[in-house]
C-alpha cells in the first residue's frame, strides 16, 4: 500500500464507463472548466503507441476525447473530438465504432453509453462549458 504524503498527489479520478474492441472509455474527475464534458479514448500501453497516460498512473494512453453531445445524435459528420493525441482515432473506421459505443445501452443503468458519461462528467465537474444545457439533457434542468 502507497500512503501518500500530501493530497494534493492525487491529480484525478478516473470513471471506467465502458469498451468495445481494443478501446476503454474513461471520463475524468478535476477536468479543466474551459472544456466541454467529454470520454477519453484509451487502450492498453505497448510501448509503441502514440498516447498520453492517464493521470491516475495506470497502464492505460489516452489517444484522445470525444465532446460528448447533449442530444445524443452522433454521426460520422458530426462527432466531435475534445482532443487529439493519435490522429489515427480520426479514421471512419474508428468513427464509426465510437458512435456505436456512445449510442448503446448501458446494460447495467439501462441508458445509452452517452447519457451515462454525461452523468459522470457532471456529478465528477462542477465546471464545464454550457453545463446548464447538459443539466436539461440529464433532466436536472427544465428548458
Amino acid at each position: 500500500m502507497k500512503i501518500l504524503k500530501k493530497v494534493d498527489e492525487i491529480l484525478a479520478i478516473a470513471q471506467r464507463q465502458g469498451t468495445i474492441k481494443d478501446f476503454t472509455f474513461y471520463t475524468l474527475d478535476n477536468e479543466y472548466a474551459n472544456h466541454y464534458p467529454h470520454v477519453h479514448i484509451c487502450i492498453k500501453n505497448d510501448g509503441k503507441t502514440k498516447g498520453t497516460p492517464l493521470k491516475n498512473g495506470s497502464n492505460l494512453l489516452s489517444l484522445g476525447s470525444i465532446r460528448l453531445r447533449p442530444d445524443e445524435k452522433y454521426t460520422l459528420e458530426n462527432l466531435e473530438f475534445e482532443t487529439v493525441i493519435n490522429p489515427d482515432i480520426l479514421t471512419s473506421k474508428n468513427k464509426k465504432i465510437f458512435i456505436q459505443w456512445l449510442l448503446e445501452e448501458n446494460k447495467r443503468f439501462k441508458v445509452k453509453n452517452c447519457f451515462k458519461c454525461v452523468s459522470d462528467y457532471d456529478d465528477s465537474n462542477s465546471k464545464y462549458k454550457d453545463r446548464i444545457k447538459y443539466q436539461v439533457y440529464l433532466g436536472e434542468l427544465q428548458k
